[in-house]
């Protein structure tokens, strides 16, 4: 019988590890990895007068590890300023490049120090999805007017409308195209709590962060970037809203536009935001996409 049981054991010992090595490769095929795997980054913000066609053809001859053009404002913006969102390695030549490409008119570089995530927790999250333990929920969106009700009753509640998206944020993620994916680029600056500094702001926030985590897995969403703002590198002219100080920056990939108001849906999500709420001093949140369709 002992010996039974310890073959039990063993087998079960070894597909934990077959598991555990499973969700290590999944991880390291997430598209967060490549980038976090640097240490740092340059995040670039951009504005200019070329076509979406023309910035595209020469942002590609630096060699970027991303770029997307700016789909529309969801949180934190009135309107859109900033037409393209590009990261470069730390070391790249690219950075004096870039700031003299035809038709710039304003221009902001962040270095950012990427978080150090464990490569198994996030193959861990994305094959729970993948295999369908941790399914999108299917409930039906209500629209633009009625998710809009929905961010008005979570404001009368004491919630922090200022971190949430506007209206006709709402009608630009309904009516976007709805085939491709979607990355939203986050600025983050958080609250000095009781004297403590922004670290407690922080802290708090990545309370909300967790169950944001679990719930952007859920709906199929990749992270790409989270990390701290160590270096205002080039600061921007005007920048609009996105200008002053931010302490992080964070590009989650969702895999269509409405993917985000599926979390919503999620019970343990959307109680995280009062987390969120006290965090957060302020936030701007920005829909990006491979053209400015939205494709």
């Amino acid at each position: 019988m002992l010996s039974i049981i310890m073959d039990i054991a063993i087998v079960l010992g070894i597909l934990l590890i077959l598991v555990l090595v499973a969700a290590w490769v999944v991880g390291t095929k997430q598209p967060f990895y490549r980038i976090h795997k640097l240490g740092k980054v340059l995040f670039v913000s951009i504005r200019s007068t070329k076509s979406a066609e023309d910035r595209s053809s020469q942002i590609a001859q630096l060699d970027p590890l991303w770029h997307r053009a700016e789909a529309y404002p969801f949180i934190g913006m009135a309107e859109s300023y900033w037409t393209d969102f590009v990261l470069l390695r730390p070391d790249s030549p690219a950075f004096e490049a870039i700031q003299k490409l035809d038709g710039i008119e304003d221009i902001a570089i962040f270095e950012v120090t990427t978080s150090n995530f464990p490569a198994i927790i996030f193959g861990i999250m994305r094959g729970a999805h993948l295999i369908g333990l941790r399914k999108k929920p299917t409930g039906t969106l209500p629209g633009a007017d009625g998710m809009y009700d929905e961010v008005l009753n979570f404001a009368g509640e004491g919630g922090n409308i200022e971190v949430l998206p506007t209206k006709a944020a709402l009608e630009a993620t309904f009516a976007a195209p709805h085939s491709h994916e979607t990355s939203m680029v986050n600025y983050l600056a958080y609250n000095d709590i009781n004297g403590k500094g922004i670290n407690e702001g922080r802290r708090i926030y990545r309370l909300y962060g967790r169950e944001a985590a679990r719930a952007t897995s859920q709906v199929g969403a990749k992270f790409l970037l989270s990390g701290e703002v160590t270096k205002v590198l080039v600061e921007a002219k005007d920048g609009a809203e996105t200008a002053g100080h931010w302490d992080d920056m964070a590009i989650l990939v969702y895999p269509d536009p409405t993917a985000i108001l599926y979390m919503e849906q999620i019970e343990k999500y959307v109680a995280s935001g009062r987390w969120r709420d006290e965090g957060l001093s302020r936030s701007v949140v920005i829909a990006a996409a491979k053209d400015m369709s939205g494709a």
